[in-house]
């Protein structure tokens, strides 16, 4: 091992704690919950896309019709993103008009868009994820009843709310603990009440250096409250991946790097932190590695704490043992095939990244924590006499993270 180690964590204690949990206090309810939203996961398929709008203000009305041209769901979308749960096994047509007079009905003068008069969007249990961009404009006529088929809902089950720079505060009620646990047992549930994406805490302001942290299992955006207290907002702006940390990573890795990839391209930044904690070291290695990341090179720092590079021998246990198990679980496991995937290639060589763990961490294996692979890459290992939750709200760790910042820039 590459780091001197001085210390023998006691992390067999947190497979012994978190199997009594799931064994005990989680049962029935919980993987109850658990299992009806993975059942949700292996019968629906996501049709998501951008909304290409003339007009930024007005909302779009979406209409999912079925193969037979019944209405499946009719959804209100006030963002130029959206992303609709459906069965697989069936195929689908889109059909979308913007609500320029805010009457709620589609007017043969208003922009509009169908695929209906195309090949069919077929989910599948191969094929559970499809991206369709649609281009609103008025040189298309699209017949009026079509856009009243459905009767208009706020809420819906087929609707999945993607964040791409909303501006939130600490006070969001979905930054609370209760949403942090839907995330890890019912994340399905967690998408259709809650979302996920970026939030910012203030408008952009090109002037300063996008700084995106994501936090780790059963965390939220208000796990690094610290750092933001101790940020200097005259240099940085803060972006929180918010997200269901009990969906497989793969996915959640290829929604931030299309995100992120759809803020750059929006805004055209240069200069970019990616800072994570626990798992979220997990996701943010990946998204550094995704093409849609990979190919350019405003991202200049990369900074984890805590990462479990190696996996974790309590996940495997608690996949063989749970009465069901978490999809996230499968990729920390140790070993796991996620993990050997973010390993096959380096990192970027613009990226400088930067390994920071506690000696005190009783969640994480040590040779976890100092996986030989990530220490290689690794400009400078940082070391504290921290635990796996303190480490992010030592003044110490913080104000080196912020040296980290100070000297890249």
């Amino acid at each position: 091992m590459l780091f001197a180690l001085t210390h023998r964590l006691p992390w067999h204690r947190f497979v012994i704690v978190t199997l009594l949990l799931c064994l005990t206090a989680c049962t029935p309810r919980i993987f109850s919950l658990l299992e009806r939203n993975l059942h949700d996961m292996e019968t629906h398929g996501v049709i998501a896309g951008v909304l290409i709008r003339p007009n930024d203000k007005a909302p779009v009305y979406l209409t999912l019709m079925d193969s037979d041209g019944v209405c499946v769901d009719t959804l209100r979308f006030g963002s130029d993103h959206y992303a609709l749960f459906a069965p697989v096994e069936h195929a689908y047509c889109l059909m979308a008009f913007q609500d320029l007079n805010n009457n709620g009905l589609f007017d043969q003068t208003e922009p509009a868009v169908s695929t209906c008069d195309a090949t069919p969007l077929a989910l599948s249990r191969n094929q559970r994820n499809l991206r369709i961009d649609l281009t609103l404009s008025t040189d298309q006529q699209i017949p009026p009843q079509m856009a009243k088929v459905c009767p208009v809902k706020e809420a819906t089950p087929s609707k999945l709310r993607l964040i791409v720079g909303d501006i939130a505060d600490f006070d969001r009620p979905e930054f609370g603990p209760e949403f942090a646990h839907k995330g890890m047992w019912a994340p399905v549930d967690f998408l259709r009440e809650a979302g996920i994406g970026i939030y910012f805490l203030e408008p952009y302001d090109p002037r300063k250096i996008p700084v995106l942290f994501i936090n780790g299992a059963v965390g939220s955006p208000l796990d690094w409250r610290h750092f933001y207290q101790r940020m200097d907002t005259s240099r940085y702006q803060a972006w929180f991946y918010f997200y269901p940390s009990g969906l497989p990573l793969k996915r959640l890795t290829e929604t931030l790097a299309g995100m992120t990839r759809n803020l750059h391209d929006r805004y055209s930044f240069n200069h970019m932190a990616v800072v994570a904690h626990s798992m979220g070291g997990l996701i943010g290695r990946g998204i550094l590695l995704d093409p849609a990341i990979a190919q350019q090179d405003f991202v200049d720092v990369f900074v984890s704490f805590s990462a479990p590079w190696e996996g974790l021998d309590s996940a495997k246990i608690g996949i063989k043992y749970a009465p069901a198990a978490v999809p996230s679980w499968y990729d920390i496991a140790t070993d796991s095939p996620y993990q050997q995937a973010i390993f096959k290639h380096k990192l970027p060589g613009n990226i400088s990244y930067y390994l920071l763990f506690g000696y005190k961490d009783t969640a994480i294996p040590i040779k976890s924590l100092l996986f030989d692979p990530a220490q290689r890459e690794a400009k400078r290992i940082f070391g504290y006499d921290e635990g796996h939750v303190s480490i992010l709200a030592s003044p110490q760790v913080i104000d080196d993270f912020f040296s980290i910042l100070d000297e890249a820039w």
